[in-house]
């Protein structure tokens, strides 16, 4: 059973604070959105919102500080669960720290943030009856009216068999591989970020490169884990 406590005014649920920790969890959530707006928020506009408009329903907030980007789940006007990464490092918090951080970020200056719903599974299905068409015309329509939500085993696969082409493939680049993965949605488009460093004392590592020779390989991937009509973009980040 949910409990819920409050932090300035802040409504929050302990028993899934820490839910986000896990960033497949965030992926897996990610598919399942629909972007709304940009906002920039501080404290009380934050707290008004959650009164008014995100009292009802299920939202994904994506913000953005100097150092962190924090993923905020919001349920029926309550905090879900809240993580950051640092932009920099790529290492992960979540929880309760997560959260005071955020309000303290929030109380000093205002975050740009993304604002998405999260479409309910019942939205996701627009199947209405209609007469017998022919097949291209069917197909072309189920193309288009399916949702972008894949179970979290294929994302899961996906994510972690691009992971080991990438650390396989970057040392003959110059490059070696620096923590996870790190994954965001931006426009309908799922945006996985690697951080790269320079293997050993001298040479170069060339990213570009290696990001070019694993972009050939992101459609056979998405096919291969079931993730069709799913959109992956690589960025490349050097430490």
């Amino acid at each position: 059973m949910s409990e819920y406590s409050e932090i300035h005014g802040v409504r929050y649920d302990r028993g899934s604070l820490g839910l986000l920790g896990d960033a497949f969890t965030e992926a897996q959530l990610l598919l399942k959105t629909k972007y709304i707006e940009d906002l920039t928020l501080n404290l009380q506009v934050l707290l008004d919102l959650l009164k008014t408009r995100l009292g009802k329903g299920s939202y994904l907030l994506s913000c953005y500080s100097d150092e962190k980007r924090y993923v905020i789940l919001l349920e029926e006007g309550v905090v879900k669960s809240v993580a950051y990464t640092y932009i920099t490092s790529g290492g992960r918090i979540a929880g309760y720290v997560a959260l005071e951080d955020l309000i303290a970020d929030l109380r000093v200056a205002g975050l740009n943030c993304r604002l998405s719903a999260i479409v309910a599974e019942a939205e996701e299905k627009t199947t209405v009856a209609q007469p017998p068409e022919k097949a291209s015309s069917i197909e072309s329509k189920v193309v288009e009216t399916t949702p972008l939500k894949r179970d979290m085993d294929s994302l899961r696969g996906f994510l972690k068999h691009l992971r080991d082409i990438i650390s396989d493939t970057a040392s003959l680049y110059g490059c070696t591989m620096t923590g996870e993965l790190a994954v965001e949605e931006r426009d309908g488009v799922l945006v996985v970020r690697v951080k790269l460093g320079r293997k050993g004392i001298f040479g170069k590592c060339r990213g570009e490169e290696l990001k070019r020779a694993v972009d050939k390989d992101l459609p056979l991937l998405t096919e291969l884990h079931d993730l069709r009509g799913v959109k992956v973009v690589l960025e490349v980040v050097f430490a």
